[in-house]
């Protein structure tokens, strides 16, 4: 074949290529603005103060919790905020990415954070995967519920104080977890984060801010 036209054809094919990724590209930012106008209107329809920047875990004292030490490349935005009960409520997207085998992994989830007036114990929950069961097979960390399996089966559960947890732990707590999904919570100081371990849609984000209040009111019961 002529070079002139293999050098063309090449051309013609680089310049498809581009275009087609300026176009993904128009695609991802009309997204994000789509998303970001839907949950301001959430936001207003619900009395929630909307911050398009989002979240920042050292200016409201969450940076402690080990969620927020994971992953590199972090950032959040689209935060929804108010106060419910005497406890400050946030929602946000928030995205970070693990190293793995094939490249950097993007994690998405959309999380819920309360803000408590009460000191809380260290507690963490998260579905069962392959590491929470390798090392339960090491004999380490995970809390147990023999009265429980299908829960045990479904949750990984971690705490400082084993006892406390297995108090928290109880009948409703077990029912209310298996009925939330893939909860994934961590706890400590005057801080909770809930989130579901998925990018929500904006139709979701009420359900997600309920979840996480009742999650707090069956912790209230246990901190009295």
């Amino acid at each position: 074949m002529d070079p002139l036209v293999v050098a063309g054809i090449s051309a013609l094919g680089i310049g498809s290529v581009a275009v087609a990724w300026s176009l993904f590209k128009d695609i991802l930012r009309w997204t994000a603005r789509k998303r970001t106008a839907e949950l301001a209107a959430l936001a207003a329809s619900f009395g929630f103060q909307f911050e398009p920047t989002g979240f920042s875990k050292d200016a409201v004292g969450f940076g402690h919790l080990e969620f927020f030490r994971r992953g590199q490349l972090i950032s959040s935005k689209n935060m929804l905020s108010a106060e419910r009960d005497g406890n400050m409520v946030r929602m946000f997207d928030y995205e970070y990415f693990l190293p793995s085998r094939r490249g950097p992994l993007g994690c998405r989830p959309t999380i819920c954070t309360l803000e408590v007036p009460v000191e809380l114990p260290r507690f963490w929950i998260c579905p069962e995967n392959e590491v929470t069961r390798a090392v339960a097979r090491a004999g380490l960390d995970d809390i147990n519920f023999p009265e429980a399996p299908e829960f045990s089966a479904k949750y990984c559960i971690r705490a400082a104080d084993q006892e406390f947890a297995r108090r928290l732990v109880d009948e409703r707590m077990r029912d209310f977890l298996l009925r939330a999904g893939d909860a994934n919570v961590e706890m400590g100081r005057k801080a909770i984060l809930f989130h579901l371990g998925k990018k929500l849609p904006p139709r979701e984000f009420p359900r997600l801010c309920a979840l996480a209040l009742e999650f707090l009111s069956l912790v209230s019961e246990k901190c009295k």
